[in-house]
């Protein structure tokens, strides 16, 4: 009985197995996260571009007037804007008195992300207003 007591317990081998399979695991666990942070950089530079874009839409037929005109420039976290106003409808007054105009609005946004790739945001809308 003093034998089987003894020899009780874990091998060498169970041990070195029990070390790979946890290795293992942990290896698909650093992954999975490393994948998780990746997206969540990636989904904040979506945001921040969505903001940038956002403010020049709202900032076009306030700030500056809504004519056919195009600019660009660049924030300073480095994203690059672009917008552009074309007027597609002239005279859509219904009367004379009121002479107003269709105008297309593009806001483009461009960041450089990992790896060198380029992404962009791009927002469209269509205001109406006075004609120049």
């Amino acid at each position: 009985m003093n034998m089987r007591r003894a020899c009780v317990g874990f091998s060498l081998l169970e041990i070195l197995v029990a070390f790979v399979i946890m290795a293992l695991a942990l290896g698909v666990l650093m992954r999975v996260f490393s994948g998780a942070l990746n997206s969540t950089a990636v989904a904040e530079h979506y945001a921040e571009a969505l903001l940038v874009a956002e403010s020049k839409l709202a900032a076009i037929g306030v700030e500056t007037p809504l004519s056919d005109a195009e600019t660009s420039g660049e924030t300073k976290s480095g994203y690059l804007w672009k917008t552009q106003v074309v007027q597609v409808l002239d005279e859509a007054g219904v009367d004379e008195a009121i002479s107003a105009g269709l105008f297309r609005v593009e806001v483009t946004v461009d960041w450089e992300a990992g790896g060198g790739k380029t992404r962009q945001v791009r927002l469209v809308s269509l205001r109406t207003g006075a004609l120049p």
